[in-house]
């Protein structure tokens, strides 16, 4: 049996999707405690053996669910070489990280183990169990591999209660930030330059900036200019909330222009001094969006991008 182009569209189809039901299951759990999203500063790996377990196992068992359906539709042609449907997704991975710039904060060694570990098995599964479709119909279960599956759940147990520091993670933050920084200054310093004189707050709006684009990366904001022309959404780099289709540049200057605005009210309205700018600049965020979290990551970002100012200026 070949392996033709329009198998490696079905399987190409099959990766995205499975880059969606990953990421969707990997929100849920993260909510429990359990799954580590890419956070711009969190520095301890917990619950290191599910993270990793998850990370390996989610697109091997994807592929096991999606190789029923294709036999219970007798669309038997494509599980020939099926297992590249999980490096499709890696690419696919990969790629986002590159193009939104988040390869910067990844601990790369855990990501390729991870990866090649996950194909491997991907593999293992596709030429003992995929191939035969006898395997999918159930036996008398064997009570050593009951006996097997107890000890690993038990190793499980006791792997998942380490957590790995990850020493290096604020230097990767603090790379990636510095490197959108200069970025976004080279593209948008004359916007911002026109809007305010104020070299703090135009750190805020380049602190705001990179926060807003790490969240909402090039690809997601396409999404958005679509759903736009439907309904009311945010759009653009600094997400402005409209029902218009606008550019990242036109964001940036309607952003820049509501920052000056509700720093210029907090300033006046609470009779604040420059003394205390981290905290004026802090309520400025949460005017900007009303979440804690939000801006203690701002403030964070805008600290990092202060002192890179100073030598780029």
């Amino acid at each position: 049996m070949n392996y033709n182009a329009e198998s490696c569209l079905v399987h190409v189809s099959f990766a995205v999707l499975y880059f969606f039901i990953v990421n969707l299951i990997g929100k849920h759990s993260s909510k429990l405690g359990e799954y580590e999203e890419i956070t711009l500063f969190s520095q301890t790996n917990s619950y290191i053996a599910y993270n990793f377990v998850f990370r390996v196992a989610a697109p091997a068992l994807c592929l096991i669910l999606t190789a029923l359906l294709l036999y219970h539709i007798n669309f038997d042609q494509y599980i020939f070489m099926m297992w590249t449907i999980v490096v499709y997704y890696y690419l696919i991975r990969i790629m986002l990280y590159y193009f939104t710039g988040k390869f910067r904060l990844l601990n790369w060694t855990f990501q390729l183990a991870v990866m090649i570990s996950s194909v491997l098995l991907s593999l293992f599964i596709y030429e003992k169990i995929l191939l035969d479709r006898e395997y999918f119909y159930p036996t008398k279960s064997d009570i050593i591999s009951e006996v097997w599956l107890i000890v690993v759940l038990f190793i499980y147990s006791l792997l998942n209660k380490l957590q790995i520091s990850d020493k290096n993670n604020s230097a990767k933050a603090a790379s990636y930030i510095n490197f959108m920084h200069r970025k976004f200054r080279t593209k948008y310093k004359n916007i911002i330059d026109k809007s305010t004189d104020h070299e703090h707050l135009k750190s805020l709006i380049y602190a705001i900036m990179i926060y807003e684009n790490f969240n909402r990366p090039f690809l997601f904001r396409l999404i958005e200019k679509f759903k736009v022309l439907f309904t009311e959404s945010t759009v653009g780099v600094m997400q402005i909330k409209t029902n218009k289709c606008i550019s990242d540049e036109t964001s940036v200057r309607i952003a820049a222009k509501m920052i000056v605005k509700i720093y210029n009210q907090i300033k006046n309205t609470q009779n604040c001094d420059e003394s205390d700018i981290n905290n004026l600049l802090y309520d400025v965020s949460m005017k900007y969006n009303p979440c804690s979290r939000y801006a203690s990551e701002v403030r964070r970002i805008y600290e990092i991008i202060s002192t890179d100012s100073i030598f780029i200026s």
